[in-house]
């Protein structure tokens, strides 16, 4: 074959997924012409598609020194470096390809995907699809919208986009799904069996019915939407996750983590699939198991930086530092711009007392996501355990606020009042375990937001509670602009999150942060009478500043507090927070809330 043939025959291959073929098919190409710009973007994109990451961004790097200019080659060079979460040298190379071809729709709706999605830069993606009106556009800016929390102002960009291209059913999908985050998951369920028609043998479909049958507490039909998913698409990795969370916390042990013993018998137990179980596993501390399977993958699979990741996580989890360093770098080194990653191999370095090494791999996190609060939380742990004075700038004690919330005025006490809320918020708690994805032990979370609920008394919770963010937000000085907090204070704030936690008898929470959040805090619905400001073990209290890294005597608790129904916390969202351990057959119910400013 001639050049031409062999480029052709390349792309085909690409276009089946055949990507050994594209590759040698791209290489005989280039034997014969090989400093040609657009045969090296081909090679670059098939080494791309099979994930061999190395030799493509050499081929692109030399693509783009042969031609500056090759916008599209450029465009797909930064999708590359996105999808390794390599995010500065990503937007670097947009940049640059928009400046070299203005118009590149790719290369615009990319980039502010991956501003407004992964790096919480909602307005700067946003102002890069001002000008754009197609569906795609209109689409991405509702997703945008959704993730900074104005769903209201995405589902009427979805209602645009309907009027416009009809009943589409992957915008009628979404749609439900804003209905859904919006609390309205009753109005969702109805929205999509009117048009069942529409979606027959579509995975999405059913697997949206379980999570509304879900929200609805209607666990058979939940169940059974779920396993119509599977069955239509046994990949569907949500659904796995979505059916082996309900039978968590129903107790179901014999049901539990089963669908991925069946995606072993039909052969598609692919590494995301494997990954997936493994974080289940790790969840919920079968770390034995979850090591051997990651151990078996990299003899199948090959030595994915993914599975290095995780096995550091277990080393870590088990204490066996040096290796949980070494894994763990692997991965980072092969992430450079992965904040997760770059942060566990910081606290490992913590835990080895390699604190310069930590603050480094912190530091180019912070220039990456510089609103994430758990990167404070480490740096924070560093200055501490170096005696460096900016510990004391970071905990500053005005930003810890403990104090009554205002009781709304239809009530006739606060007595009165958390009575109601907490027989409001009992009637959540529905589960019997422990969320896997949280911070409780020995106590249930409620689902979902909160305040999306249409119960007048959380509502009430809902006002008072904006009521006291914003006489606290209004007490503190605007002042020191580099500060990770007053440096984003404003007088207009939104819930984030909102949810409740009913600890039982020997419940607590571990220590941890919020990473998306700026304010955090609990306020006290009802409290067990061992709680006591005279209690030397300081049952049930909350304390401030005690990591979860089990450093020993290198932990400090900065402040303790006792709790006392009707109280409320408000701190930092860095700062790290937990509770002790209580022994009573009382609960202890707090009503927790993350808000962000706006």
């Amino acid at each position: 074959m001639n050049i031409q043939q062999e480029a052709n025959a390349a792309i085909q291959a690409m276009q089946r997924g055949s990507w050994q073929q594209a590759i040698q098919h791209a290489q005989a190409a280039l034997q014969a012409s090989p400093r040609h710009p657009e045969l090296l973007h081909i090679l670059a994109m098939a080494l791309k598609g099979a994930s061999l990451f190395e030799q493509a961004q050499q081929a692109f790097e030399f693509c783009l020194q042969l031609q500056p200019k090759h916008a599209v080659a450029r465009g797909n060079f930064a999708n590359m470096l996105y999808q390794l979460e390599r995010f500065q040298e990503a937007e670097n190379h947009y940049r640059q390809a928009l400046t070299d071809q203005p118009n590149h729709a790719d290369a615009i709706r990319n980039l502010a995907m991956m501003l407004g999605l992964k790096m919480q830069r909602y307005d700067e993606a946003l102002a890069l699809l001002d000008d754009a009106s197609d569906a795609a556009a209109m689409l991405l800016k509702a997703d945008i919208k959704q993730a900074k929390g104005e769903t209201a102002d995405a589902l009427l960009l979805i209602e645009q986009v309907l009027q416009g291209l009809g009943e589409e059913p992957f915008v009628l999908l979404k749609k439900a799904r804003m209905l859904r985050d919006l609390g309205q998951s009753a109005e969702a369920l109805a929205y999509l069996q009117e048009r069942s028609a529409m979606f027959e043998g579509n995975p999405d479909f059913t697997y949206l019915l379980g999570c509304l049958n879900y929200d609805l507490e209607q666990w058979q039909a939940c169940e059974d939407h779920l396993q119509q998913a599977l069955d239509s698409n046994p990949l569907m990795l949500e659904a796995h996750q979505a059916l082996n969370q309900l039978f968590w916390e129903q107790s179901r042990d014999k049901d539990f983590l089963h669908s991925y013993q069946l995606l072993r018998q039909i052969n598609h137990y692919s590494p995301a699939a494997r990954l997936n179980e493994v974080a289940t596993l790790i969840q919920t501390g079968q770390l034995d198991h979850a090591k051997e399977l990651l151990n078996e993958g990299l003899k199948q699979d090959g030595n994915l930086a993914e599975y290095r990741h995780a096995l550091g996580a277990i080393a870590s989890r088990q204490d066996r530092l040096d290796e949980a360093e070494n894994q763990l770098r692997i991965a980072a080194d092969a992430a450079p711009d992965s904040p997760r990653w770059q942060m566990d191999l910081a606290s490992i370095f913590i835990k080895l007392g390699n604190y310069s090494g930590a603050l480094q791999r912190l530091e180019r996190v912070s220039s990456i996501v510089p609103n994430n609060q758990e990167v404070w939380a480490y740096k924070g742990l560093c200055w501490r355990l170096t005696g460096n004075e900016k510990f004391a700038w970071l905990y500053d004690d005005r930003l810890i606020d403990y104090r009554p919330l205002p009781v709304p005025a239809n009530y006739d006490n606060a007595e009165h009042f958390f009575a109601c809320l907490a027989d409001s918020l009992s009637k959540l708690h529905t589960s019997t375990r422990q969320p896997l994805d949280q911070s409780v032990a020995g106590g249930t979370q409620s689902m979902g937001n909160l305040f999306i609920q249409t119960d007048p008394v959380i509502q009430d919770y809902r006002s008072a509670m904006q009521q006291r963010v914003g006489d606290f937000l209004a007490s503190l000085p605007r002042e020191d602009m580099t500060h990770p907090f007053y440096r984003r204070l404003s007088s207009s704030f939104r819930f984030a999150g909102a949810w409740s936690v009913n600890l039982q008898g020997d419940g607590y929470h571990t220590n941890h942060v919020h990473p998306e959040g700026w304010l955090s805090g609990p306020c006290y619905v009802d409290v067990p009478q061992i709680c006591s400001a005279d209690d030397p073990k300081q049952q049930g209290w909350v304390i401030l500043g005690e990591t979860s890294l089990q450093l020993g005597e290198r932990e400090q608790v900065y402040k303790a507090l006792c709790p006392q129904i009707g109280w409320s916390l408000l701190f930092p969202s860095y700062m790290w927070h937990g509770t002790r351990r209580f022994e009573s057959s009382q609960r202890r119910m707090t009503a927790p809330i993350d808000v962000l400013p706006l």
